[in-house]
């Protein structure tokens, strides 16, 4: 779970809406204009379409700005199952629909819950299943970026390999201008990409920072003009070619070079989310950013 800035340019606002939270069965079938033995995975949440060893999964909620839910988490982490066990699939590319990748976590569901501290228990516990999922992946991960990355959109790039963003593209921790703390193992990456000290100043002041700055301190790995999937699709398929077992094990190995006490930590940014959401101040904010 994660949260959208609410005090952010347009760039970075949340549509109005509310979101069913029980999961829901995707459908899995050969689809019109797919290559013999390509599959694509349609949810209510989310897609994923495998090709040329290449698995694209795309947030598909538009309409939220692809903001994650307890559907959507649980949907991602049924793809990264599939990524992690089908040995055809050598590359992870992760996208998102409509003008944001993903700017954080559905603050709607948050407000309408009848019990937000169970709320953001369950949302936590899904949504780090999926980080130890991505985490644990022993494929490359590719994040195509584009609009917005905020909250848990933030996290996500953090827990992908190479990250490709449009040069409009405007980032943020986002989680205290709502009252939270980050979670998705963000507060772990984020100092050991950026440094502690710019991770303290973006974390607490919540500040939004563009693609080149992000490129600058290594969060980014190429800024591009245009469609970032585009490129996204020509590195992956470079990766999905000759030893790609190879890059996956070596992909684990640097994860693991930094990651030692990653579990224990995002157990840590559980308990204290799940605290923070249950204070009154992060109930006024919630509601607040909720209704604009």
């Amino acid at each position: 779970m994660k949260s959208v800035h609410p005090n952010a340019p347009p760039q970075l606002g949340q549509d109005d809406v509310r979101s069913v939270s029980v999961p829901v069965p995707m459908r899995t079938h050969a689809s019109e204009g797919l290559a013999s033995g390509d599959v694509e995975t349609v949810g209510p949440s989310s897609t994923m379409r495998i090709e040329e060893r290449v698995a694209y999964v795309q947030l598909d909620r538009p309409y939220a700005a692809n903001t994650l839910t307890l559907q959507l988490c649980t949907e991602l982490s049924d793809y990264v199952d599939v990524v992690a066990a089908n040995p055809e699939v050598a590359v992870l590319v992760l996208s998102g629909a409509g003008k944001r990748f993903c700017a954080g976590g559905d603050l709607n569901e948050i407000d309408s819950a009848p019990d937000r501290r169970t709320y953001i228990h369950d949302m936590v516990t899904s949504a780090h299943g999926l980080a130890r999922r991505l985490h644990a992946l022993g494929k490359p991960i590719i994040a195509s970026v584009h609009g917005a990355a905020a909250g848990a959109g933030l996290s996500l790039a953090l827990l992908s390999d190479i990250v490709i963003a449009e040069r409009a593209t405007k980032f943020a921790s986002a989680y205290s201008t709502v009252g939270l703390t980050p979670d998705l193992g963000q507060s772990f990456w984020l100092p050991r990409v950026v440094g502690m000290g710019r991770a303290q100043h973006l974390t607490l002041e919540g500040s939004v920072f563009s693609a080149e700055e992000a490129h600058r301190w290594g969060l980014v790995s190429r800024v591009v003009d245009g469609d970032p999937l585009v490129e996204a699709r020509e590195v992956a398929r470079t990766l999905a070619q000759g030893p790609f077992q190879a890059r996956g094990d070596a992909r684990r190995l640097l994860r693991m070079s930094m990651a030692e006490g990653f579990e224990a930590h995002l157990d840590a940014e559980a308990a204290s989310i799940v605290a923070a959401v249950a204070r009154p101040e992060a109930g006024r904010l919630i509601e607040d950013a909720a209704r604009r």
